[in-house]
């Protein structure tokens, strides 16, 4: 039979394993921060699934002149929203701080945003105005109106590769030598010889 301290050793190791893969996970490898800035003449969109683009949190800002707006709506409902509007269309990033873009070779005007309903969530301001976007569903997307620099940030979850594994790994490590131990102290437990206490005379 294994000794009960080598059980209680190997339960101790899965459970300091499982301790660093938490660590590691929250607070050694901290969320990346993807994005870059775009110049807005007036009017700048995010393509189909752009917002949601690493499936984590995204930022928007903007810093401009006069009254700007940030707005989210269903991509759907905002290609409908924009129509034939000149403005900017982000499509994705070229790299970690770089946006890929195209023109939106439109002939109307910008719409008032504010006269419309289709917006999920909005932020405005005189000058500057911030949006974040919570995991945002896929088909969603966004739009700002004004011109002005637009900052578009996405966060990525962390990038630690053993992590998850040390984590899953140390927790059933811990839970199998516990299992172990508590069987080998009933077996142990049931081959006790009982002491007979004599009745007295």
């Amino acid at each position: 039979m294994v000794p009960r301290a080598v059980w209680t050793s190997i339960a101790g190791l899965g459970i300091v394993a499982t301790t660093v893969g938490v660590v590691m996970l929250a607070v050694a490898a901290p969320p990346d921060v993807l994005g870059a800035s775009v110049s807005s003449p007036g009017l700048v969109t995010t393509g189909a699934g752009v917002a949601a683009l690493t499936g984590e949190d995204i930022r928007v800002e903007v810093q401009g002149r006069g009254r700007v707006f940030i707005g989210v709506a269903r991509t759907a409902d905002l290609a409908v929203w924009v129509g034939d509007a000149t403005g900017v269309e982000v499509t994705g990033l070229l790299a970690a701080d770089a946006l890929r873009a195209q023109p939106l070779t439109g002939s109307a005007v910008v719409p008032d945003p504010t006269m419309s309903d289709i917006w999920l969530d909005s932020a405005a301001g005189e000058g500057s105005t911030a949006l974040v976007l919570t995991r945002p569903d896929p088909e969603w997307s966004v739009a700002v109106v004004g011109p002005g620099d637009v900052d578009l940030e996405w966060t990525s979850g962390a990038r630690h590769p053993a992590a998850w594994p040390t984590t899953v790994i140390g927790l059933l490590v811990a839970v199998a030598a516990v299992l172990a131990l508590s069987r080998r102290n009933a077996i142990a437990a049931r081959r006790r010889p009982r002491r007979r206490h004599r009745r007295p005379r």
